[in-house]
């Protein structure tokens, strides 16, 4: 019986002390949400995925800012300047902001349907919204850098 005691606390303690992955968090913070900001909490019915959709971090920034270098022979001086300014300021940059798209199931008048929402990991919170990350929604300087950059193309 001692045995038996033991190695079900064992499993206990194994088993309780898994670290939560991202998914776990976003789980639980969507969970939070429609509890607190669904008018019905009862017409969720589950989660049925969540997948990383989008990151904004200074690994492809930087990616971009290596591509205009090559290319920095048909772009003015200014235009060369600003891309170097803007590769000094990502490499002091530690943003990581992850977009995780939450499809759930849900009842409506009577019908399930399947509703997407998306989670935002900006390092510190999760945020649940009905839309994508727009652009007027990341942090200023990427904001202006993808513009910057979108200007060089076209």
């Amino acid at each position: 019986m001692k045995n038996l005691i033991t190695i079900m606390f064992a499993i206990f303690l194994f088993t309780s002390c898994k670290e939560k992955t991202n998914e776990d968090f976003v789980k639980e913070s969507f969970l939070n949400y429609v509890q607190t900001d669904f008018d019905d909490p009862n017409s969720f019915e589950e989660i049925t995925s969540i997948q990383a959709v989008d990151t904004v971090d200074k690994k492809f920034a930087l990616e971009t800012i290596k591509s205009i270098e090559d290319i920095s022979v048909l772009l003015s001086d200014a235009e060369v300047e600003k891309a170097a300014e803007y590769k000094r300021k990502f490499e002091e940059d530690n943003t990581c902001i992850i977009s995780y798209e939450v499809k759930v199931r849900i009842k409506r008048n009577g019908r399930k349907c399947l509703i997407t929402y998306y989670v935002i990991d900006d390092g510190v919170n999760y945020k649940v919204q009905d839309h994508e990350m727009s652009i007027d929604e990341v942090p200023k300087l990427y904001k202006n850098f993808y513009e910057f950059a979108y200007k060089l193309v076209y």
